[in-house]
């Protein structure tokens, strides 16, 4: 992103916000947004607005605690919000969440990313085609692109999703929603493959 004067969101489920505070620094001081992914990877769909409100709030004190970095994005695991959980974000107070929300959460921008999103996409074609596609929607639309780098990477897609980069030049959702662009938002889950 960088190298090609681009920049994105980082989003990360800080239940091990200690291990990952030194990559969390480096990306915030390198002009990238940091979104809050979770303490877990909770379903947030069914969760009670205790237990909603709960897994933020510990989420948001394990990075603030660990890195002095509050998230202004989240996003939301599996995309779907119910109404217990919209209820916590309006209380914490994010500027926007990525998902489907069964209400707008007051005071929160509500973003829907690109779908269907790499995974679906490089499972059904190679990564060269796969990105020409997103490629084609990032100049057509004006939603945020979800990528998750373990799964580019084990598509062997990462010199696809870099020339992506360096062709569309995305921007942080923060700076999507201020100035517009193409917003990316990078899913910094841990990789995991079960096969």
């Amino acid at each position: 992103l960088t190298k090609h004067g681009a920049s994105g969101s980082f989003a990360f489920l800080v239940r091990a916000a200690d291990e990952q505070a030194a990559i969390i620094e480096t990306l915030d001081a390198d002009s990238h947004e940091i979104a809050f992914h979770s303490h877990r990877h909770h379903t947030y769909a069914d969760l009670s607005y205790d237990d909603a409100h709960d897994a933020i709030a510990t989420g948001m004190t394990a990075i603030e605690n660990a890195t002095g970095i509050t998230p202004d994005g989240f996003f939301v695991p599996f995309l779907t919000v119910g109404e217990g959980a919209v209820t916590a974000i309006e209380e914490i107070g994010f500027e926007w969440m990525l998902g489907r929300p069964e209400r707008d959460p007051a005071g929160v921008e509500v973003l829907d990313p690109v779908t269907p999103f790499d995974t679906r996409r490089l499972e059904r074609h190679d990564p060269e085609e796969a990105l020409t596609q997103l490629q084609a929607e990032a100049e057509a639309g004006d939603a945020p692109f979800l990528f998750h780098p373990p799964v580019v990477e084990y598509h062997d897609g990462l010199e696809a999703f870099e020339e992506w980069i360096e062709t569309v030049r995305p921007v942080t959702v923060a700076g999507q929603l201020a100035s517009g662009g193409t917003g990316v938002v990078l899913d910094c889950v841990r990789p995991v493959r079960i096969q």
